[in-house]
């Protein structure tokens, strides 16, 4: 891996000059601060090669501008409705139990629909997901791969934050002191939020990959993983 390269650069692994990119995925997620490009086999599902920049350069990156099978955008907005397929006004979802209805344009894919199949791929027991960005409030419950709960809530205190989970958590009849809190990695840096609920819960993490790519960039692992999540549902 490469660092430093330029200076808007954090973090890349090059793409290959010989790959075939008309049998690649180009997928971008961005953050707070960064921007992140991800390049994927379409047949494999491999990650191939990778840019975390500093917010506001992506949109010039030589990437997007290259011929790719897809590009595809994924969203981590919480203001979405999550709506089981029997009560969807437009085509139900043909792999999972629920569409996901927003403003998103086309070319958008939220993070939901890669962390629901990932459950029903690798799941198990009782998994609990949050996203808080301007004081919206997403809340998501799965339990034995089966999406159990999802909404949004206005939160605008700590205390309102903490609320509205343990409300979720009470709603589908879990167990608060036997879950483990998984963030977005924007909301793994509000230091203060986060400690502040760490006391209510087994554990509390940020969304990461399952395996190590860098032990000098612990971040990498979360900054990849939306990427990733979307590349497998493709």
């Amino acid at each position: 891996m490469a660092i430093g390269d330029k200076k808007h650069i954090v973090a890349e692994q090059p793409l290959k000059a010989d790959e075939s990119i008309n049998l690649c995925n180009v997928y971008r997620c961005d953050w707070e601060a960064y921007e992140v490009l991800s390049v994927y086999s379409v047949l494999s599902k491999q990650l191939l090669a990778y840019k975390v920049m500093h917010k506001g350069h992506a949109d010039q990156d030589e990437w997007l501008n290259m011929p790719f099978n897809k590009r595809i955008v994924v969203s981590q907005t919480p203001k979405i409705q999550v709506v089981p397929n029997q009560f969807a006004q437009n085509t139900a979802s043909e792999s999972l139990p629920f569409v996901i209805e927003s403003d998103l344009p086309k070319d958008h894919k939220h993070i939901l629909e890669g962390i629901a199949q990932w459950q029903l791929q690798k799941g198990s027991g009782q998994q609990l997901f949050v996203w808080y960005q301007d004081n919206q409030l997403l809340v998501v419950l799965f339990n034995q791969k089966q999406l159990q709960f999802s909404n949004v809530f206005i939160a605008n205190t700590e205390h309102e934050v903490l609320y509205f989970i343990v409300a979720a958590i009470q709603a589908v009849q879990m167990e608060q002191s036997q879950l483990s809190l998984t963030v977005s990695y924007d909301l793994w840096q509000n230091t203060a939020l986060i400690n502040f609920l760490k006391p209510y819960f087994q554990g509390v993490d940020c969304l990461r990959l399952p395996y190590e790519l860098d032990a000098e960039m612990l971040d990498l692992t979360a900054w990849l993983m939306p990427n990733e999540l979307m590349a497998q549902c493709e």
